[in-house]
């Protein structure tokens, strides 16, 4: 139980990255999951959601990412050691930087 999956994997390159988080559970359950982004390993927000059959997520999460950053998202659930389908989908602006 809790044992968390990356859904994302990335580094940004010569950029800052305007970015919005948006986590989503694809299946109807009632267990509880936990949501965490990070930043060069470290954890730099988490969300939890429970027992939320049929709402719509409100779980939008604005986070600047500056260059030559290690992202990660992960999601883990925290109820059951059941696989659950899980997402994530981010959006925003890219801004060049200059080196």
């Amino acid at each position: 139980v809790g044992v968390e999956s990356d859904l994302l994997n990335f580094r940004t390159g010569n950029i800052i990255l305007e970015s919005v988080f948006q986590f989503h559970f694809g299946e109807v359950t009632t267990e509880d999951f936990q949501y965490k982004i990070y930043l060069n390993d470290t954890e730099i927000c988490q969300y939890v959601v429970g027992d939320r059959i049929g709402e719509t997520p409100d779980n939008v999460i604005p986070v600047i990412i500056p260059p030559y950053t290690e992202v990660k998202a992960t999601a883990a659930n925290m109820t059951a050691n059941n696989n659950r389908s899980q997402s994530v989908i981010v959006t925003g602006k890219l801004h060049r930087t200059r080196d």
